[in-house]
This record gives structure tokens, sequence and C-alpha cells, in this order.
């Protein structure tokens, strides 16, 4: 789970996660938890690296994310998140998207990858918007 700001609470995301962890019939314990207040775009993520980090090293066959935006939203974090999860044959599942999950054998990364590609395209114009308006007001 990821949230960008100390303001946002991540309580949706926990929420879904944990329904789908029943859907499949397990429960929080069974799981290890990654949660940080961190920019998708910040390279110095420490849960993230650490998640990262897990998966290269084939600690885990499936990971659940609460939607494809919580991972990354720069183009090549998200190509390295899913390059990893492929190499290491594990499954990433998505509690709450267009997409289920992105299996090792290619299954949804087609998809997977155009849906990061969206996000980090919201962030490029976002910065540009930010950027614009504050040079309107000045």
């Amino acid at each position: 789970m990821r949230r960008s700001t100390a303001e946002q609470e991540d309580q949706r995301q926990f929420e879904s996660i944990e329904q789908w962890l029943s859907q499949h019939n397990l429960d929080l314990s069974d799981i290890d938890l990654y949660a940080e207040q961190a920019f998708a775009a910040d390279p110095m993520r420490n849960q993230f690296t650490e998640l990262l980090d897990e998966i290269e090293s084939g600690a885990y066959d499936h990971v659940v994310v609460w939607g494809l935006s919580r991972i990354a939203r720069k183009g090549t974090q998200a190509q390295r998140f899913f390059d990893a999860a492929e190499d290491a044959e594990t499954t990433i599942n998505v509690a709450n998207g267009s997409v289920s999950k992105s299996e090792p054998d290619g299954h949804g990364r087609l998809i997977v990858g155009m849906i990061s590609a969206v996000a980090a395209e919201e962030q490029r114009s976002l910065i540009r918007r930010t950027k614009a308006g504050i040079k309107r007001a000045k």
C-alpha cells in the first residue's frame, strides 16, 4: 500500500486488500505487509525497494497491490517492478483495478504496461499543469 501524503488515508486500500485475501482464503496474518507514505515517482521509497529486493530474490510467489498506481508512476520503475516479478515468477494481483493480475507467463502484462504508462503520463501532465499555474500566478 502507498499513500502520497500524511493527510491521505490508506484504509480503503487496506480494506480492499483484506477483502481480496478473504476471497482467496487467506488471512492478513498469512502475508507480509508493505505500506509507506511516499510519492510514486520518488526513487527512494524504502518499502518499495525492500519489496522489489524480496521479489528479485524469489521470496514471493504472489504480491497483492490495491491498484497499479500504488506501485509506481514512472515508467522505468513500473517496468523494473514487473520485469522483476516476471523473472522471479511472481504473480502480481490487483485488488482494485481494470486488470486483475499480471502473471509470470505474460498474461495481463500488456494491459498492466499500458495502465502504468497512462499513470506515468498523468503524472507528467499534473507536473506540467502545476508549473504552468505557478508561472501564471507569478
